[in-house]
């Protein structure tokens, strides 16, 4: 058994732009020179970025010599240049591998084949002149390269790296290896080579028992305008599923499909090979139409098509594992990669430095497919739109895959999604990626799942994170961080996440750290009709320039639930802005050290009327309207909510309204909110008493957290559990199925706290002093057996279960609860 070889192909460090590179592709002593264009667009729009990008193009190649144990000496057939025997021995080798393969048609050894260069000889009766010469491979036959062409070598003495096989379809020896890669189609030199290397006619019907082991396959040229021999120059095989292993495809064309290998029908075995500078029409390296072709530990590099640079699939589920897409070029679509109807399954690939000239989907590109791609790395490809990934019309599962510093011109950096398109993404990093709209990812009309997955700093100009267009995605548990949405006419909104045009995406659970808005929507940017559902997300430390720092809200009514808005900055609405009817409905969320510039520190409304129901306001700083500031006929309805500590610098501590612009009345009720009864009466300019507001210090557990810092996560706007805000929130509203800021139910025994925190005390703090000790039983033990408690009272809080009665069952709280802490 042989030991696995390993191949350097190629490592250069690239910059920005792309270069014309000139490369030699080492097969050890067999050499495929020429010139291949590696492509990396790192300036977009934005000069400034870049700066110098490294793509290293590094591919290493197992060769799986002697993965197939040898035959014995009596069943093998050999083969070496200048030999002239009848193929029995190294000393009676045959010279023409044509001869060879006859002779296994009918014994059914297995051939091995010395170093050295061969060229068919035969066209099999196909009478097209010597372009329609090819070879052949045979059912339960083994054809070997990689021996020693002096000497008497064993199976052990085989090495593909050493002594390097040659199968050309290069019949005069006068091709250019200086020829560009795009333009070996209309290369003078190459119209005198074989259609194909291999060829393997409908009828034959090959089996994996074929095998094609450790040979370099160049020079085939199927550009004959006829079926068959347009498609496939190094191999085409129609209905027939060899096993190639350890092969190189270099340099081989077809004016149609497949440069390297066509297949139709075919479940092919492709291991441990190389395509290299094939270039077709469509698939420069390989096309698969029809069939399942496998293939595992591959390396694709510089291969050219207008259509899947690298390979192609049209109805076809070809299993695809740990191989290499680097350096490839479509003209149009899909560098790499094309899917066309097709589902294959892609793991542990790597597809790197591909570009989609003048279409989309650099790395991949998706028509009505449905790919499984799992654990895969999609760096630094580009095209004009999706550079890593682009699906249209495709159900595509992409999992634990990488997608970084890819680049489009216009629209996703890392994926794209067009036109009812419906992925699953699940524990993706999106990383450095720039675009022009959605750096990270771009969804137009498409209802995706997201799930688990990382958005860091992403760049775009609209929608660093992420930009939804007419679409509904499902975010969940995600995390949007250092994206940036930089300045360009017309843009820089949203830096962790753009929705336009009612686009209503549902986003639970996720976290947008220090993203970046040059204009609007530091974290979240909702424009035009756009009403996204999000809870129980934290937003922190995002920053815009002008509006929204944590989110912005134009002419849009998304609704916020149990949210976080901590430390964020931004001109207008540190927290949140909501400009022209941007009206959404805010419960049970905190807003903690945010600042804004100007005005409205935790929240800013222009020509908005939000709800805000059971939101907690502290320690936000601005210039007018530390809390909320409300102008241009802003109405808000302020119900259960905590304003408190809040300050500006100019007026309005916790709630400013401009009374210069059109008349802006709020209504308030069941707050407690700082000095709104400063005298005992209540302040008319904070907006209308709708009753039931206080003015009491809320007693926060820990408002600026054990960092003692203000607007970080840890800032405790729980109440303690003798607030004076506990059970004076409005005991009409509507509550159902809501919950507090701990997923806790927001109704307790028919009561409903002030701010956004939902208070379970630990039951039997009579004093309170925060600790259940023999004070506390005492004053139970007062109220034993009453059985006349009342709402409002309930026997000096001793009936826990509001029953009634004091009672067993509440001594069973009591006991439950002995000496411990509520915090």
């Amino acid at each position: 058994m042989g030991v696995d070889k390993m191949l350097v192909l190629y490592q250069r460090s690239l910059y920005n732009g792309f270069s014309d590179v000139r490369v030699k592709v080492y097969f050890e002593k067999f050499i495929c020179s020429g010139i291949i264009r590696f492509y990396h667009y790192k300036q977009v729009a934005v000069k400034t970025m870049g700066n110098k990008a490294g793509i290293y193009l590094v591919a290493v190649l197992v060769l799986m010599a002697g993965m197939v144990g040898g035959s014995a000496i009596g069943d093998t057939i050999f083969v070496k240049v200048g030999g002239s025997g009848s193929g029995t021995s190294w000393a009676d080798a045959y010279g023409d591998l044509q001869e060879a393969l006859e002779d296994a048609a009918v014994s059914g050894k297995d051939i091995w084949v010395a170093a050295g260069t061969y060229k068919p000889t035969s066209d099999y009766g196909l009478g097209i002149g010597d372009r329609g010469r090819h070879f052949r491979m045979i059912n339960g036959v083994g054809i070997y390269g990689g021996f020693a062409a002096v000497g008497d070598p064993a199976w052990e003495d085989r090495d593909p790296n050493m002594y390097v096989t040659i199968l050309s379809g290069d019949l005069l020896g006068n091709d250019n290896p200086a020829t560009l890669v795009e333009e070996m189609l209309d290369d003078p030199c190459r119209v005198d080579n074989c259609y194909h290397v291999f060829y393997h006619p409908d009828g034959m019907m090959l089996e994996p028992n074929a095998i094609l082991d450790g040979f370099a396959i160049a020079g085939g040229n199927a550009d004959w305008n006829r079926p068959h021999h347009r498609l496939g120059g190094g191999m085409c095989n129609e209905n027939s599923s060899p096993t190639v292993i350890g092969c190189f495809f270099c340099r081989n064309s077809a004016e149609f499909y497949g440069g390297g290998v066509y297949n139709e029908g075919s479940s092919m075995t492709v291991i441990g090979c190389i395509f290299n500078s094939n270039a077709a029409k469509t698939g420069g390296g390989m096309f698969n139409i029809n069939g399942r072709t496998t293939l595992s530990k591959c390396i694709f590099i510089g291969n050219q098509a207008y259509w899947g640079g690298g390979m192609y699939n049209k109805n076809s589920s070809s299993p695809v594992a740990g191989c290499i897409f680097s350096g490839n070029l479509a003209d149009y679509d899909g560098g790499g990669m094309f899917n066309y109807d097709s589902n294959p399954m892609v793991t542990d690939c790597t597809f790197s430095g591909n570009l989609a000239d003048n279409d989309d989907g650099g790395g991949m590109f998706n028509y009505g497919s449905n790919p499984i791609v799992t654990n895969c790395t999609f760096r630094s490809n580009s095209s004009k739109g999706g550079g890593g990934m682009y699906n249209w019309i495709s159900g595509s599962m992409v999992r634990g895959c990488t997608f970084s510093e890819n680049t489009a011109v216009h629209e996703g950096g890392g994926m794209f999604n067009m036109y009812a398109s419906d992925p699953n993404v699940t524990g993706c990093i999106f990383s450095g990626n720039l675009a022009t709209d959605g750096g990270g990812m771009y969804n137009y009309e498409s209802n995706l799942t997201v799930r688990g997955c990382v958005f860091t700093e992403n760049t775009a100009r609209d929608g660093g994170g992420m930009e939804n267009i007419l679409s509904r995605p499902l975010v969940t548990n995600c995390t949007f961080s250092g994206n940036k949405a930089y300045y360009y006419p017309g843009g820089g909104n949203g830096g962790g996440m753009l929705n336009m045009y009612a686009s209503d995406p549902n986003v639970t659970g996720c976290n947008f750290i220090e993203n970046l808005a040059i204009w609007d929507g530091g974290g979240i940017c909702n424009r035009y009709s756009s009403s996204p559902y999000v809870m129980g997300c934290i937003f922190r430390g995002n920053l815009a320039y002008s509006d929204g720092g944590g989110i912005e809200n134009y002419d849009s009514k998304p609704t916020v639930t149990g949210c976080g808005f901590y430390g964020n900055w931004a001109g207008y609405g540190g927290g949140m802005s909501n400009w022209e009817s941007g009206c959404p409905l805010l419960t049970n969320c905190v807003f903690s050290g945010n600042q804004a510039e100007w005005r409205g520190g935790g929240l800013f409304n222009w020509l908005s009327d939000p709800n805000l129901t059971g939101c907690s306001f502290n320690v936000n700083l601005s210039d007018k309207g530390g809390g909320i500031e409300n102008t241009n006929n802003s109405n808000p309805s302020i119900t259960n909510c905590i304003l408190w500590g809040n300050t500006a610098s100019s007026e309005g501590n916790e709630i400013f309204n401009n009374l210069f612009i059109p008349h802006c009345t709020p209504v308030i009720s069941h707050c407690d909110i700082a000095d709104c009864l400063d005298g005992g009466s209540w302040d008319a300019l904070l907006g209308v008493d709708g009753g039931g507001n206080i003015d009491v210090d809320p007693l926060f557990v820990d408002a600026d957290g054990a960092d003692d810092t203000v607007g970080t996560e840890d800032d405790d706007l729980h109440l303690r559990s003798y607030s004076p805000c506990i059970d004076k929130g409005d005991p009409a509203g509507d509550y159902s199925g809501q919950v507090d800021m701990d997923g806790e139910p927001r109704v307790r025994y028919d009561y409903v706290d002030m701010g956004a925190d939902e208070v379970y005390p630990i039951a039997g703090d009579f004093e309170p002093d925060e600790d259940i000790d023999l004070v506390d039983l005492g004053a139970f033990f007062n109220q034993w057996l009453n059985i006349s408690c009342v709402g409002g009272d309930w026997c000096g809080g001793a009936d826990f279960d509001k029953n009634g009665a004091v009672n067993l069952m509440d001594f069973s709280f009591l006991a439950n609860h002995w000496l411990k802490g509520i915090l």
